[in-house]
Parts: C-alpha cells; structure tokens; sequence
C-alpha cells in the first residue's frame, strides 16, 4: 500500500520546483545536519562504518549555521547521522532556537541518548523522530549493533516515554520505528517481530528498509520473500507501516529536492545529498568553515555539480525521495496540483 500521507508534502515545493525548472536558484528549504560523527553503537550495517572520527561540530559554529540558515528561509531542520546526533551535548539549544524562530525539527536516533529535558521538547516542538532499532529483539540488537544489553533496554523506555508525553500533551509529532533487514538482520519472523514491536509501543509509524551498497546485502531472491512478508504484517498492523524492502534498483526520477535540501557534514562540508558517502569529491560543493552558506549554494559550482549527478550511481541506494519525485512528476504531467 502507498501511504501517501508520508510523501505528499513534497507538493509543499511544488512552486518552488516549477522555478528550479525554469532555471531559478532557489534558498534550501530543508537542512540536514549530520554534525555528530560520534556514536556509541557500532552496527554492522552502518554506511559509516570506519568513516567515523569521535569529532563533534563547535557548539558556536553550528548556532551561526543555523541562523545563517533561517536568515535565509530555510525553515525545515534534520539531526542525524554520521553520528549518533544526541552526542551533541548542546542539541537541545539549536532545538530551541529553531523553534523559537518557526522553523521544525527532526531527528534520526538510536534513542539511548534520550533524557526527560529532550523527550518534552521533541514531542512539544518537534515534527518527527525516528529511532532506528533494526533488530526487533534483544539478541539480535546486541549482536547486530556491538551493545551490550541495556542500550536495548534504554531504547524502548525512551520510546514508552515519548509515546507517554505524546499521549498526555496531544502533540502530532510523528514517532517512527526503523528497521533493517540484512544478512544480519533477516527472516519473516523478524518482520513479524519488528511490526508486533512497533503495535505494543504504541508509535505512529514503522519503516522496514533494506540495507543497500554495503557488504550486508541481501540478495535479491531475499529481498521479494522479506518485501511479501513485510506486506503480509502491514495489513494486520493497527500502525502505518512503510515498507521499503524493494527487490529491484529503482529507475532514478529527475531529483527535485536536492537543490531545496542541503546536508552539512560535522566538519562544516555542504553535500549535494544525504547519500554523499559513498561519493563524496562529487557531492561535495563548499565548507561553511571558510565561506558563508548563502555563497557556496548559489556558487556556480554547485549547479555545475547538480548537472553531473550520476543517476547510475544514485540507483546504488533505496533513496528515501524516489517516491517523492514520483509525485512530483506526476503533478507536473497534470500540469496543476489538486486538493480533494
């Protein structure tokens, strides 16, 4: 089932991208930030596996980023990995002063980090967050992540509590499980276990993705058996389920949301896209340590960067915008976007 409900906000750009078609530059209007590259898990499946360098971005360097950023328009934030981004001992200021200049946040978590302080101000002011468990029991969390076993413990507390705040303050941020299926991570009783997991916490949504470009792999014989087995889950779940198991590589659409998207790296690096690295010479377009942002996203080299993505490459991963296009290209050849 497609749940349109999770991708049609891209009909929020569809001004936006009609100028981008006619050759307009436009201020990103979503920032990801991946300024941890810290963690305190080690999965096997992490797609930055021995990129990572225990560094954090300067707390004064990122605050002049961000407001660099809203001065601009952007108006939606992402905390996310690199790293595990609650690394960032000073994550809930930059929360605070989006939301208090009437930007959003998200952010991507392993969900151990979790205090009562950042619980009420996710929930409170938050659109979303996402806590990536992959393994749907205990065993296969310690083995697949190199924790020991409190961290599974620590994570579904924090879940309990955030569905708890959520519940009592009637707030619409999103709370989202995730869930890899790998060589490590595999069979239809893990997809079952995965989505009975996400129906007895309570959350909103659950995502079973397929790790892609990595030694963990599966192949693809295995990945239309998991696919039908996540299908199969999905329709007895009382949670929406996104099941993102997909057998083939995608054809590539035209990319819309990379130039409205921008992803900044913890050494201050401005990449193309969130699935920079495994390419990064070519996706990456400036530093914010020697330039101010405004000039290097309406430098000459970023739209020349833009024009050489390699769609081939691009086709490597699952992205999670595909869909996104989609939509976007479907409202074009209606020549008009339709509210019912």
């Amino acid at each position: 089932m497609r749940h349109y409900k999770y991708f049609d906000n891209i009909l929020t750009h569809y001004e936006a991208i009609k100028a981008l078609q006619v050759g307009g530059a436009m201020a990103p209007r979503f920032c990801t930030f991946q300024t941890s590259n810290r963690c305190n898990q080690k999965c096997v499946g992490c797609s930055f596996s021995g990129l990572l360098d225990n560094k954090l971005m300067d707390e004064a360097v990122h605050v002049d980023i961000v407001k660099q950023l809203l001065a601009l328009g952007t108006v939606g934030f992402e905390f996310c990995g690199g790293g595990e981004p609650f690394m960032l001992p000073y994550l809930k200021t930059l929360m605070q002063i989006i939301a208090d200049k009437g930007g959003y946040f998200g952010t991507i978590t392993n969900g151990t980090l979790l205090t009562d302080e950042l619980i009420k101000i996710i929930i409170q002011e938050g659109t979303y967050i996402r806590i990536s468990l992959e393994a749907s029991n205990e065993t296969m969390y310690v083995n697949y992540k190199n924790v020991p076993a409190f961290h599974w413990h620590s994570a579904l507390r924090n879940i309990r509590k955030l569905v708890e705040q959520k519940r009592l303050t009637k707030s619409k941020c999103d709370i989202s499980l995730k869930f890899d299926v790998s060589k490590t991570l595999c069979g239809e009783k893990h997809i079952r276990d995965a989505v009975e997991l996400g129906n007895i916490l309570g959350v909103d949504t659950i995502q079973i993705k397929s790790i892609r470009y990595n030694n963990e792999e599966l192949s693809r014989s295995d990945r239309v058996i998991l696919r039908e087995a996540a299908q199969e889950a999905a329709y007895y779940s009382d949670v929406v389920v996104i099941n993102s198991i997909l057998p083939e590589r995608q054809p590539v659409p035209q990319c819309w949301l990379n130039p409205l998207h921008t992803v900044i790296d913890h050494l201050g690096d401005v990449y193309l896209c969130c699935y920079y690295y495994y390419r990064q010479d070519e996706h990456r377009i400036g530093n914010v340590l020697e330039k101010r942002f405004e000039d290097i996203w309406f430098s000459e080299e970023h739209w020349d960067k833009i024009k050489r993505i390699d769609k081939k490459l691009c086709s490597a991963v699952d992205c999670k915008f595909f869909q996104h296009h989609v939509i976007i290209n479907e409202a074009f050849e209606n020549g008009r976007c339709e509210f019912l």
